[in-house]
């Protein structure tokens, strides 16, 4: 990672989203971690995330909602938004949240799809909606 990034993410599961904070931290980036779908509007107010990595499937708020509300945000206008989910790109399902995601990636995905979806001049290898 060349370029040190401001990265959110957001996971009800405590022990994904700090492992990959961490993880992230490594690479170089700043991560804040929230886990659930208010904590998670609080802090990309404060903290400005570029991108945010956001599960889908949480309790009380869905990551769809979370995301549709930082698209409110002018301080988000810019940040890259990728769907964490299980379930696959084509599930219509999640049809009704696809114009608030950049980008899509599907669990359980690998180091190198994270690194390659927040590299700044590296193809994508995550499939966007």
């Amino acid at each position: 990672m060349n370029t040190p990034l401001r990265i959110l993410v957001v996971d009800d599961n405590r022990d994904a989203a700090d492992g990959l904070a961490h993880l992230l931290a490594l690479w170089g980036h700043s991560a804040q971690v929230a886990y659930d779908g208010q904590a998670a509007l609080t802090v990309a107010a404060s903290f400005q995330p570029q991108i945010v990595l956001l599960d889908m499937a949480m309790p009380t708020m869905h990551g769809g909602t979370v995301a549709r509300r930082l698209r409110q945000l002018p301080e988000l206008k810019t940040a890259m938004i990728v769907a964490i989910t299980a379930n696959d790109s084509d599930d219509p399902r999640l049809d009704e949240w696809r114009s608030y995601f950049d980008s899509f990636a599907q669990k359980p995905y690998s180091a190198g799809t994270l690194e390659a979806v927040i590299a700044p001049d590296s193809e994508c290898c995550m499939k966007p909606y």
